[in-house]
């Protein structure tokens, strides 16, 4: 895995319908054990806008600060998406 020595500094957002609060506490758990310490907005839990949904959706927005490019991020994260369903 190709890393740089420049550490970046990213937000991201996170949320979830599916399991929302089981899934969104796996989501945190997963980010502080590949990137350390995050930072996490206050959790809002809103209503599914356009879709046909029972559940509310869990959402926040994370700082992590990593040496990953933006690319090598995005698969880090598309990997916890895709572990959670």
């Amino acid at each position: 895995m190709s890393t740089s020595t420049s550490t970046y500094g990213y937000f991201i957002g996170i949320g979830s319908n599916i399991q929302p609060k089981t899934n969104f506490i796996k989501i945190i758990q997963q980010l502080v054990q590949l990137f350390g310490q995050i930072e996490l907005s206050r959790i809002l839990e809103t209503e599914p806008v356009t879709i046909e949904r029972d559940n509310k959706f869990v959402n926040a927005v994370s700082y992590i600060e990593s040496n990953l490019d933006k690319d090598l991020l995005k698969q880090q994260l598309t990997q916890i998406e895709t572990d959670l369903g």
